[in-house]
């Protein structure tokens, strides 16, 4: 009977000893199951606003005042309210509502807008322009004037690289460059066959550029360089201003 006894004691310990070890491997499994799905979760989040593809949008704005347009109220609170915008302008729609209303006032003599689709933090790249001839150099023969040329390329080349973090802001490294040929006005020096017109002056080439880097909440835009060029010792000069504004938003489905 003691033998009896002692045997079915040791089963029974045996017994509850397996028992509590699957138990204490189940709520092992248990426990550090909702941890690795959680972190799995975190970086696949991480992963996908990396890899988000994102459009962006460079206007360039060439806006005009005349003497007229100052003296027209309506014209003129337009065009101060243009020159002074804060650096974030609003939405991508307000830009385009600002471009029309500078359209039906007259005042927006030129605009260009470009478009990028930089993914995964991978730069991408847009060129526009062609060779154009630039006037080197000027030579007279009596009455006539020889132009000397050289082509030379113009346009404008922009590289965008955007990311987006953890909260969905978009951080964009921006590279902008435009390259033209101003003709420049004929040189009062310049002398002036009898009968004929004044003899233009070597052309040169006008180059703006500029490296930056903004971080955009998606849908807005800001503004990235303003220039204004007017003569104060001339009330009738034409003002101009530049405004390039930069936007950035992610595309649908890639959210």
């Amino acid at each position: 009977m003691e033998v009896n006894t002692f045997r079915c004691c040791v089963l029974f310990i045996a017994a509850t000893l397996a028992v509590m070890g699957n138990v204490s491997a189940n709520w092992t499994q248990d426990t550090t199951s909702p941890m690795n799905t959680s972190s799995q979760t975190k970086s696949v989040a991480q992963a996908s606003f990396a890899q988000a593809t994102v459009l962006v949008n460079i206007w360039v704005l060439d806006i005009e005042v005349t003497r007229d347009d100052a003296a027209d109220p309506a014209k003129a609170e337009l065009a101060a309210r243009a020159a002074d915008l804060p650096f974030v302008v609003g939405s991508r729609a307000d830009v385009r509502a600002l471009i029309g209303k500078l359209t039906l006032a007259g005042l927006l003599k030129k605009s260009r807008e470009f478009r990028l689709t930089p993914s995964d933090g991978q730069p991408a790249v847009v060129r526009t322009g062609a060779n154009a001839p630039q006037v080197t150099r000027l030579s007279q023969n009596g009455a006539d004037q020889i132009n000397q040329l050289q082509y030379r390329p113009v346009g404008t080349a922009i590289q965008a690289q955007a990311r987006r973090d953890e909260t969905g802001h978009i951080t964009l490294n921006l590279n902008y460059e435009h390259t033209e040929i101003e003709r420049r006005p004929p040189s009062s020096q310049a002398l002036i066959p009898r009968g004929g017109p004044a003899p233009a002056t070597p052309d040169q080439i006008a180059t703006q550029s500029f490296q930056s880097v903004f971080r955009l909440r998606p849908g807005t835009a800001v503004v990235a360089q303003k220039d204004t060029a007017a003569e104060p010792s001339n009330s009738l000069a034409n003002v101009r201003t530049q405004l390039i504004i930069v936007g950035a938003t992610v595309i649908p489905g890639d959210q």
